[in-house]
Parts: structure tokens; sequence; C-alpha cells
């Protein structure tokens, strides 16, 4: 199930990752929920799914914005593994977001789901594009605004004209590498760390926490880990695998973000030894924050040496 809390992104806009394992059935489950967040907006963004083995598998993303829901379909492909379908897709919601997923034929086992949630505070412009008059989205931003600071904002923003002459802007893509260019500095720790014992093992994979500078915001920007170690670590590669998660804490919130550790983008070719591929994400942090591991196999051991990596910027 899902794990994250728009309600928690004290930072907007924020980009939180999900990545998890999920055991899909014929009669389908739901897989992720987000409501009760407040006067936040969001998106479903870069749904993917791992290739089935032998059934198709479909995927329901049904928010209130959206009067019919939106359907992706992975395909049967022989090693569940190899191949994600990468889907950039892009569903809108206002106040819930439910992710439903079922397999056509047969249950499927150990299909990784992963995709990324935007967290925008309430604001003229996507409310406007997401269908608010904008009369009507300045009283959702400000219930109690004065008729007379409501028309000067109008006014100034003037974004009916702007629309119909298409000159509205548009958000950065946060999660473009290219991001990396509005910071001073690009920070990477880059380690292997010791083993982690079973049931309960756990490391601190940045060290310690990493403190921000005063006078500057860090944003987390990505974490790669060796996902393949992980699989062949835990019962010699037959799982279970949703119980090894990498947790980001920050400021004062602790375990914010939770990742199935065994899921994360990886070569997957069958040796461990690199991670090379990230989870891309941006996590705004005005204090501090960490990353730690812990391993919930029931027996078996993460070897020593894992391979981790920690990108940041300030």
């Amino acid at each position: 199930m899902s794990f994250v809390k728009p309600g928690f992104a004290q930072y907007p806009p924020e980009v939180l990752p999900e990545i998890q394992v999920e055991q899909v059935v014929v009669g389908g489950n739901e897989i992720a929920s987000y409501s009760n967040y407040g006067k936040k907006l969001l998106e479903i963004r870069n749904f993917k799914s791992t290739r089935p083995a032998a059934w198709p598998i479909e995927t329901t993303i049904q928010t209130d914005l959206t009067s019919q829901a939106q359907k992706l379909y992975s395909a049967a492909q022989s090693n569940v593994r190899l191949d994600m379908m990468d889907e950039n897709n892009k569903t809108r919601a206002k106040e819930y977001v439910s992710i439903r997923q079922r397999s056509v034929g047969g249950a499927e086992a150990n299909i990784v789901n992963s995709w990324h949630v935007v967290v925008r505070n309430y604001n003229l412009l996507d409310l406007y594009r997401w269908g608010v008059k904008p009369d009507d989205a300045i009283l959702m931003i400000n219930p109690t605004i004065s008729d007379a600071e409501k028309q000067r904002i109008l006014d100034a923003a003037n974004i009916i004209e702007r629309s119909v002459v298409g000159d509205l802007p548009y958000h950065q893509d946060l999660l473009s590498p290219s991001i990396e260019e509005q910071f001073e500095e690009v920070k990477e720790i880059s380690r292997q760390i010791p083993a982690l014992a079973a049931a309960g093992g756990q490391h601190i994979v940045s060290g310690a926490w990493i403190s921000i500078p005063p006078g500057y915001v860090g944003v987390i920007l990505s974490i790669a880990v060796d996902a393949q170690q992980i699989m062949l670590d835990l019962a010699g590669g037959t799982g279970p695998y949703s119980c090894c998660f990498l947790y980001i804490s920050r400021d004062d919130l602790d375990n914010y973000v939770r990742l199935d550790a065994a899921a994360m983008p990886s070569t997957l070719t069958g040796a461990a030894g690199t991670n090379d591929f990230s989870m891309r994400m941006y996590i705004p942090v005005t204090k501090k924050f960490q990353v730690q591991i812990v391993n919930n196999h029931a027996l078996s051991p993460v070897v020593a040496g894992l391979r981790v990596r920690i990108k940041y910027g300030l």
C-alpha cells in the first residue's frame, strides 16, 4: 500500500517517490490511496510497472477530477523484472486519488510499481487549468478575501486573456536532471555499507544527519541502491522482497518517504555490483535530513558492501 502522506508536505512544490512490490490478483486490490491532504493539488506522474510473466496487468487511476479513470496496461513478458513499462502519464487530483491493480487471467507475483506524487499548494494558475473559474479559485485559496483585493489579483493575473493568446506559464519539470543547474552546489554521498542483519538490521546510509547550512534550502534529488544485491541476498533470490526499505527523514519529520529497496531501479542483469540507476525526487529540506535502510526479512541478512548513492542540492 502507498506510504506517502501528501498532507505532510511542508514546502510545496514537492515530488515524492513511491516504489513497492505487489502480489496482483484477478479480483484486484487498491495499491494506493491519497485523501484528506488539505488545500493541496496532487499529480500522479510516471506510473510504471514491471512486465508480468504470463497475464496482462490493468492499472486504474481514479481521482475526483477524472470522470473516467485512466487505465494503463502492462502486457505479459517472459522475464518479470527486466523491462519496465515506461509511461509518461499524469493524473491530477484536488481531493482524492485511488490506484487499483488487477491481473487479467491469473495471479502475478512480485510486480514492481513506481510513480511520483507531485504536491503543490492551491494556486490560481493550476486551479484554472484544472477547470476552476478564476473568481472561484481565489475564494478556494482565501475564502475571506475582500472583493477589492480579489479584483486586484484578477486584474494583475489577467489569466483568461493570457489563456486565449496561449501565454500561460508552465511549471518547470522538477524531475529533469537540468533542475540541478539551479543549485549553487550539488553534492553526492556514495558508499558501501556494512551488513544488515535479518529481522531488523539497519544502517544510516547518509552516515549521519546531513545539516543544511544557515541561509540555504537543500533539496534531495535522487537515491540509488544496488537492488540486485538485495534481491540475491534475500532468501537466495526467492524473496519475499517487500521487507527491506529505505526511509527518508527530513527536518522534524521522521520516515517521511519509504522506498522498497529491492524494487529500486537497477540493471537487474543477474549480478550484483552496480547502482547506475537513480530514483529521482524533489524533497526540500530546511534543517537536516537522513536516509536509513532497514532489513526486516525474517531469515536473510544483506551482506556487507551494498552500494548506495544520494544526491542533493544546495
